[in-house]
Order: structure tokens, then sequence, then C-alpha cells
């Protein structure tokens, strides 16, 4: 029987050999960065981008919390890694901000949880509700501030002095606040008889109480000023004063008209009436002997 060789014989049904070509590995550059890290290939080596937004620098000033809020938005969008966070956050540090990191160990510098806890207890407003609950309701409205100025810092005291209130709770507190922190008192009543719901309603029915006071009714205000009389002053009003004194008296001295009185028709005194002149008594007659009227007797 003959042989048949069956090496390069395919059976109909039979599977394909396996293929002796293996897939070549993939090239760093067609990779795609991973989601937190910032980095862009070319060719074989690994290069850092530059960020889209930059952070802005933090010296201390302002509470922690509102300045991490605004970083982690930033890093966010630029796709930072928590190494780069720690990184980026390090380097943004100015003024007092940037004594934490002398009391922080080397390898705590790159950490991120550690920078922002190291922050926190420095410049953060936690177990502070008590001081700022009192500055709040200390709070008034200063001289030549704006009003939306005058929201905002309520809104953020009330924030800091109840951390842990609810948003409701929290609205309603900062617009009695709010309230209570302005000077005019007119414009407190017709904000209440406004009743406004929250903070914005009640600052956009004063910031129109205000606008209407002072372009419609625009209110007088009189001051008092000391003028200083000077001698030569002194002398001119003392001049005035006899120049008065002297013309009532020719108005009294002046003849009435009729119908009215001009003193005692017996002696012309002007201090008694003609009935009770002293002369007219001396110029009467005396009284005869017999003349007067006896009394009669009664029966």
């Amino acid at each position: 029987m003959p042989l048949v060789n069956v090496q390069n014989t395919f059976l109909p049904n039979a599977p394909s050999p396996p293929s002796l070509i293996h897939p070549s590995p993939a090239r760093p550059s067609e990779t795609q960065a991973p989601h937190n890290d910032n980095k862009k290939f070319v060719g074989n080596a690994a290069i850092e981008e530059k960020p889209k937004v930059k952070p802005s620098t933090y010296n201390g000033s302002t509470p922690s919390e509102d300045y991490l809020a605004q970083f982690e938005l930033v890093a966010e969008i630029n796709k930072w890694s928590m190494a780069s966070k720690a990184t980026y956050l390090a380097v943004s540090l100015t003024g007092s901000a940037q004594a934490v990191l002398g009391d922080l160990a080397p390898e705590a510098r790159r950490d991120f949880s550690e920078l922002t806890s190291a922050l926190a207890a420095r410049f953060g407003t936690e177990n502070q509700q008590e001081v700022f609950r009192s500055a709040l309701k200390n709070r008034s409205r200063l001289k030549d501030e704006k009003l939306p100025e005058l929201a905002q810092a309520i809104r953020r005291l009330t924030r800091q002095a109840y951390p842990e209130a609810p948003q409701p709770l929290r609205e309603t507190l900062a617009r009695d606040y709010f309230v209570d922190a302005l000077v005019d008192a007119d414009m407190r009543w017709r904000i209440h008889q406004s009743r406004p719901k929250t903070l914005n309603d009640a600052l956009t029915v004063a910031v129109e109480l205000e606008a209407f006071l002072e372009t419609g009714h625009p209110r007088k205000q009189v001051h008092a000023v000391a003028v200083e009389e000077s001698p030569d002053q002194g002398a001119s009003a003392a001049s005035d004063l006899k120049d008065i004194k002297s013309l009532l008296q020719k108005l009294l001295d002046k003849p009435r008209p009729y119908g009215q009185y001009t003193g005692c028709h017996t002696c012309g005194d002007k201090g008694h009436f003609q009935r009770d002149c002293p002369k007219r008594r001396n110029q009467e007659s005396p009284k005869l002997p017999g003349n007067e009227k006896q009394p009669v007797p009664r029966g």
C-alpha cells in the first residue's frame, strides 16, 4: 500500500492549525493616558503636560474650605492624580500658609490628605461656631458698604456659624440676620412687610428701596454749624438792640387813636383811672354837717 504524506493534506472539517504569528505589543504612543494622570507620551517617553487651568495662590487670609473647594475643581479640569494635586497645592501656598509646609515631614508634604488636614487645622472654621455666631449677631452694615456685599458676608457667617444646619434653615437665618443688620429702621420695616422667603428676595427688596429713596425722595439733612462770635459782632448786636428799644419807645409815645385809653382826665397820668386820681379826691368839697344821712331807726 503506498504511503500518503498527510503533512500537507487537510481534511475538509479539520480545524486550521494555530498561527505561529503573535500580535506585536502596542506602542506606548498608541496607548491612552490614565484618567487621573495628565501625561502625554512621545515615543517611549512620558512628558507631563502643562495644566489647562492654574490654581490661584493661598496665603491663609480666607478660610481654607473656600480655597480647597476651588482647588478641587481645578484639579478635576486638569485630571491630576493625588500626587500631582499634592504637588500643585504645596507650591500654591504663600505667606502664613506656606509656613504649614515647614511643620510637616518631607513625605507628608507630598500627601494631599496630610496637606488639606494641616490647612484645615490652621485656617479652617471647624470648632469655631460660637465665634461666628457672636459675629453674626453683632454684624451691622458698615459705612459705604454695598447691600450685595453685606448679603454675601451674612451668608458666609451663617454657613460658618451653622455648618450642620439644613440648607432651608440656613437660608431663613441668613434672611433674618440680613434684615437686622440694616441701619435704616424704615427700610427694615418695609422689607418685613414684603415677607421675603430667602436672602436673595430680601436683598432685591432692599436694593429697590434704597434706589427709590436716593433718587425718588432724597432726604434732607440739616447740620448744626457752630459760629464763633467776634467782638465786632457783639458790638453790632448791642447797637441794633438799642435802636429797637428807641423805636419801641417812640411807638409808645405816639398819640393813640380815639376810643383807646390815654390816661387820667384829671392829671393826665397813665398809671391810674380818673376815679382813682388823688388830685380829684383833694378837689372834692367837704360835706356840710347836717347833710349826712341819718340812720333810720328800726321798729
